[in-house]
């Protein structure tokens, strides 16, 4: 009798040592539904030394879908990202040779040095990012593909125009002081390439949490997350078609009307040789870091058995074909 319930113990112990080990290599899988939104510190890089790149912000919402394979994690989805940058270009002046009344030349010199630009910017985006979770930590990175939707910028400088005789020492008085520190704005719009952004992001997953597995306690169908995400642009997202300089000015005389191109659109920004022509066009590139809040919420799913009624009754029917009930041939 001892030797019997030995057996049993032992067939009953290598059953649910089987099974432990059956259900663990099974991979599960997961699907869920993601809400995500961020708000960070939003910049523009340049290889002009004209463009002086200032602060800005990045907010970005979005929807998609994440996959959970074992540790394994895959999302992708559709944001809407805006961003506002703030910017400026040094040495921005413009000289005018003219003549007065009497007939002598006069060199009349505009500075709009201190001019500043807000550009905001609407872009679609489309990221593809793998990653893992491992308890309560996460982390995911790729590639997203940025398509920029609209794009606006104000520019606004305070003009400081003077003027000296070419032939001899002297300043027109006048004209210093009745044109020195006229504000000048303008509006335009404003468009970005297409860009490819690098991006990573680190997080963890909040609630109560196992320590030793990483289940959640309870599990949920929402699921909630916290992350530290960075966005690199890898393009060139400046127009390769240039608005013109930074500067200039329409009508003669008294009655000229000055005008600003965005400095991110200036062709001055373009290095040239001795005769004008364009050595090599200026690049700008986008990147913004910040926090980043996302929930998921689960899909319903069929979950994975064990031992299957389809299974058994293939297992133990007697080999005949059997009709379809639902389907005829």
């Amino acid at each position: 009798m001892k030797w019997r319930c030995s057996i049993i113990l032992a067939i009953m112990f290598g059953f649910t040592q089987t099974l432990g080990a059956f259900t663990h290599l099974t991979s599960e899988q997961r699907h869920f539904i993601s809400i995500d939104g961020s708000v960070g510190y939003a910049s523009l890089t340049n290889t002009s030394s004209e463009l002086r790149s200032g602060s800005g912000v990045a907010a970005n919402i979005g929807v998609g879908y994440r996959l959970f394979h074992n540790n394994m994690l895959f999302s992708t989805g559709v944001e809407g990202y805006y961003m506002l940058n703030a910017h400026s270009m040094s040495n921005v002046q413009l000289n005018i040779d003219e003549e007065d009344n009497e007939g002598d030349a006069y060199r009349l010199t505009v500075d709009a040095s201190n001019g500043r630009d807000e550009c905001r910017s609407v872009s679609l985006n489309v990221p593809v990012l793998f990653g893992g979770e491992f308890r309560r930590f996460y982390f995911l990175i790729g590639p997203k593909v940025s398509y920029n939707l609209w794009g606006e910028t104000k520019a606004d400088a305070y003009l400081s125009e003077s003027a000296v005789y070419v032939e001899y020492e002297g300043v027109i008085a006048d004209i210093k002081d009745r044109f020195d520190n006229m504000e000048l704005t303008t509006t335009s719009p404003v468009r970005w390439n297409l860009d490819v952004m690098a991006h990573m992001e680190i997080g963890g997953r909040l609630g109560r949490v196992h320590f030793i597995t990483g289940a959640d306690v309870p599990k949920p169908k929402q699921r909630y997350y916290l992350s530290f995400y960075l966005d690199y642009g890898l393009l060139n997202i400046r127009s390769s078609q240039s608005s013109g300089n930074r500067l200039y000015y329409e009508g003669s005389g008294f009655d000229k009307e000055y005008h600003l191109t965005p400095a991110a659109m200036s062709a001055e920004l373009d290095k040239k040789d001795d005769e004008g022509k364009i050595i090599s066009k200026a690049a700008i590139h986008q990147y913004s870091f910040g926090i980043k809040a996302t929930i998921l919420f689960e899909l319903p799913q069929k979950k994975p058995c064990i031992f299957c009624k389809d299974d058994l009754s293939r297992k133990f029917s007697s080999g005949k074909s059997r009709k379809n009930k639902i389907y005829k041939d």
